[in-house]
């Protein structure tokens, strides 16, 4: 069986590739949320419950496999599966909340989204430049970096999702919409670590992008006119509540378009 043969590849010959590729023939890694993400069917006998029990189980290894693969896209798209299966549509993207109905796929959605939101922070953080925001911080005014944000910010999102560093962004923020959603509509019962995390990944990446671009040739130039030791210096949060709108104000566009 896929489960099994799957556990073999990846526990006894450290396959995880092969691994990932075994399991997700019992999966839909589609980016339809309508199409359920387990695409195996119900015996007709078996132990009442059975079923459900066998899709959490597989479900978790699929979570193991794809944070071991760092298959961040896969990771996407089972987020905003178990996300609808809590009754919850990410809101930046244009959801909404919805009531939960009597034919989930999943007993227990938020034990899921406990194993998968830990498990997607990791793999978003691979190579993550935690001096970034370090540096802009430091170097920065948070007059001179309201100044600058909305005329770099053209520049920082005109690429896209071709640029990895801000498709992983962009991922963290649609996440943490995700979770905080599923946490404001009380899905998710008990606030953990995840949304701080998150919030400083977001700060993380948007500062690393926002550097990037002072050095690129195309840009206009912008410097630091006020010495931060004088002035109030740009914090976290400022920079967390502006990646947000940004990230906010693209997914909008891009939806429009």
């Amino acid at each position: 069986m896929p489960p099994q043969h799957a556990w073999i590849l990846y526990s006894v010959f450290k396959d995880h590739q092969k691994a990932k590729t075994e399991l997700l023939t019992l999966f839909q890694i589609k980016p339809n949320v309508r199409l359920p993400l387990p695409n195996f069917w119900r015996p007709e006998f078996e132990r009442p419950g059975k079923h459900f029990a066998y899709i959490h189980k597989y479900t978790l290894f699929l979570i193991d496999l794809l944070e071991a693969s760092c298959d961040l896209d896969a990771l996407q798209i089972v987020s905003r599966k178990i996300s609808a299966e809590l009754g919850v549509n990410d809101r930046s993207r244009g959801g909404a909340t919805k009531p939960r109905g009597a034919n989930e796929n999943y007993l227990w959605p938020w034990r899921v989204w406990r194993a998968l939101v830990p498990a997607y922070i990791r793999s978003l953080s691979t190579n993550r430049d935690t001096t970034a925001s370090i540096r802009l911080r430091n170097d920065w005014s948070k007059r001179d970096f309201t100044a600058a944000a909305p005329q770099l910010e053209p520049f920082m999102f005109a690429a896209g999702s071709a640029a990895p560093t801000l498709r992983t962004l962009l991922q963290a923020h649609d996440l943490l919409a995700a979770n905080d959603l599923a946490v404001a509509t009380r899905c998710i019962q008990d606030p953990d670590a995840s949304a701080a995390e998150l919030t400083a990944l977001v700060v993380d990446l948007y500062a690393e992008i926002f550097l990037a671009c002072l050095t690129r040739e195309d840009v206009p130039t912008l410097t630091a006119e006020h010495d931060p030791a004088g002035e109030e210096r740009v914090g976290s949060a400022d920079i967390a509540r502006r990646a947000f709108d940004a990230c906010a104000a693209y997914r909008r566009e891009d939806r429009g378009n």
